[in-house]
């Protein structure tokens, strides 16, 4: 991979060199990150209750674009990304070890860009995808996927975006051809959006399909099915709106609102859900920043869901399809809003199953180039206590390291029910070294607190923090 990265650079040198005679002009560009700093009790566990984190960690994120311009009407982009943790050779850890022998780049980013006429426009390929936002991003879908996107802008108030996706198709081989696993292999996804923005508000209603095949990847990719081979295929469907309120300007208010559903043709997992987010802001031009109120909240489970459907379950929680980009950020430790590639989504990346009430400043500046931002929040569930109580495959006496689906098939990182409840603080600094480079510094604390009558021995926490450090140069 190494290889060929260097003659993708080498081309790209090349062709800009001939640009003149080849008429196909080459636009380079780039964002390299370097993190560093302390963490610990990322799991909510410390050394004595068997989790061992290193305290500290340096890890570095480069990702080089080139886009091969044609004309006005016609471009192509070629994203590579790479991810080393210093000393690592770990393959997930990008092989940051001596030599860095291990280190590769992958293609993040391929698609092409083309206005057949005034302005349609086309972008086809593996492109960054996130379904509209007024608050604090996509829970459900917000990712590098491949795709064909189109839209049209009717004037300066009304456009329309439609797509297809694919994010998933699995090619099956020899022995297992003969189960038809073939024919439901893959996932699509049809989506339209119509953003409408006016001086004093905007609205951005949107709906998406998905027809998910048994045999797909996605219940692996998002809830640790273990390979599991269900039953016959999911219609899944999702139908929201962004919405900014400007007329009351410097009263700012953002509000997002959807509802998701996936249903099965026989004993796939079923989730039907809803989620809305809010944030008040008062836009002053105080050296103090902007005050807001941010919020959210997300239907849960109900006791006896994950003995429906068969016994594959038929949960309260909205489906959510990949948040690997960013995804939901109220926060910047426990969700998804950390800078660059420090770490974050401590308690989740999408919301689902949880509220949250908090109260942020933002944009505190009193050297030029400097600013700040503070938040502070409460979190709590909404899953009902017997998911876990009457679970069979939850072992109250033993250790939340070993429990399945903690981690992962339940789709978050932490199942919160209306008994568990979280704090976090985070005081956010940003400096502005020049037009080049921008240094980042991010101090985090979560208190978790497990309801015992619901988790046994498994509610003992220890309090997670952070104190990191990002340098991130782009050009």
């Amino acid at each position: 991979m190494k290889r060929l990265v260097a003659l993708v650079f080498a081309a790209a040198f090349v062709l800009g060199s001939l640009a003149p005679a080849q008429a196909i002009e080459v636009k380079p560009s780039m964002t390299w990150e370097l993190g560093m700093g302390w963490a610990d009790n990322t799991r909510f566990l410390d050394a004595k209750q068997g989790a061992h984190d290193d305290a500290f960690g340096v890890m570095q994120r480069i990702r080089p674009q080139f886009k091969f311009i044609a004309s006005d009407t016609l471009e192509a982009v070629l994203e590579f990304e790479s991810y080393l943790m210093w000393g690592s050779n770990e393959e997930l850890d990008g092989g940051g070890a001596i030599n860095a022998d291990q280190a590769t780049f992958w293609i993040r980013r391929a698609y092409l860009d083309w206005s057949p006429a005034g302005d349609f426009q086309l972008r086809m390929g593996v492109q960054g995808l996130a379904l509209p936002s007024a608050t604090f991003g996509s829970p459900i879908l917000d990712t590098d996927v491949a795709g064909i996107v189109a839209s049209y802008k009717f004037s300066d108030n009304l456009a329309l975006t439609a797509f297809w996706l694919r994010p998933f198709d699995r090619d099956y081989y020899g022995e297992d051809q003969q189960d038809g696993k073939n024919s439901l292999d893959d996932m699509d996804m049809f989506g339209l959006s119509l953003p409408l923005t006016y001086e004093a508000f905007s609205l951005n209603p949107w709906a998406m399909y998905a027809k998910n095949g048994n045999a797909s990847e996605y219940w692996n990719s998002r809830y640790d099915a273990d390979d599991q081979y269900f039953k016959g295929s999911s219609d899944m469907w999702w139908a929201g709106a962004a919405f900014e309120l400007n007329l009351l300007d410097p009263f700012i208010l953002k509000i997002d609102a959807m509802y998701g559903s996936s249903t099965s043709s026989k004993d796939a997992p079923e989730y039907k859900g809803w989620l809305v987010a809010g944030l008040f802001e008062y836009k002053t031009e105080s050296m103090w920043g902007n005050p807001g109120l941010l919020g959210w909240y997300a239907s849960g489970d109900d006791g006896d869901d994950y003995k429906d459907n068969g016994g594959n379950g038929s949960f309260g929680r909205m489906p959510v399809v990949s948040t690997d980009r960013a995804g939901f950020a109220p926060m910047s430790y426990g969700f998804a809003g950390s800078a660059g590639c420090m770490q974050d989504s401590l308690l989740s990346n999408s919301g689902v199953g949880t509220w949250g009430l908090g109260l942020q400043l933002d944009g505190m500046s009193f050297v030029d180039k400097l600013s700040h931002t503070i938040r502070v929040a409460y979190i709590r569930g909404t899953n009902d206590k017997d998911m876990i109580r009457n679970n069979p495959d939850v072992d109250r006496d033993g250790s939340r390291l070993d429990l399945p689906g903690y981690y992962g098939a339940m789709g978050d990182a932490v199942y919160l029910t209306r008994k568990d409840h979280a704090l976090e603080f985070d005081f956010l600094t940003k400096y502005e070294v020049n037009e080049n480079l921008t240094l980042f510094l991010e101090a985090n604390y979560i208190r978790l607190d497990l309801d015992s009558g619901v988790w046994g021995k498994m509610a003992d926490t220890t309090d997670a923090w952070k104190t990191q450090l990002l340098f991130e140069y782009s050009f």
